[in-house]
């Protein structure tokens, strides 16, 4: 009997260990970024043009995702308190 109670406390002990680390978690503010354009003016046109000249294939851009996403804080600041 002793024994089975010692046991649920572990289990109500454990559980409440995981509930606070998953809130702990959540607390947590998503890094904040910007989207950037994929193409810029000129690369677009020489795309399409690029495109109409052999409208049989279609040309793909290869871009880093750097490339793609910008940092929403400025560089002086702690990204981690944004």
């Amino acid at each position: 009997m002793r024994s089975g109670v010692i046991v649920v406390v572990a289990l109500i002990v454990i559980v409440g260990v995981v509930l606070f680390a998953l809130r702990s978690r959540r607390k947590s503010a998503p890094v904040q970024v910007r989207g950037r354009t994929l193409l810029t003016a000129n690369e677009l046109d020489f795309l399409l043009r690029l495109e109409a000249a052999v409208p049989e294939i279609r040309f793909h851009a290869q871009v880093a995702m750097g490339a793609l996403l910008e940092p929403a804080f400025t560089k002086g600041s702690d990204a981690r308190l944004t």
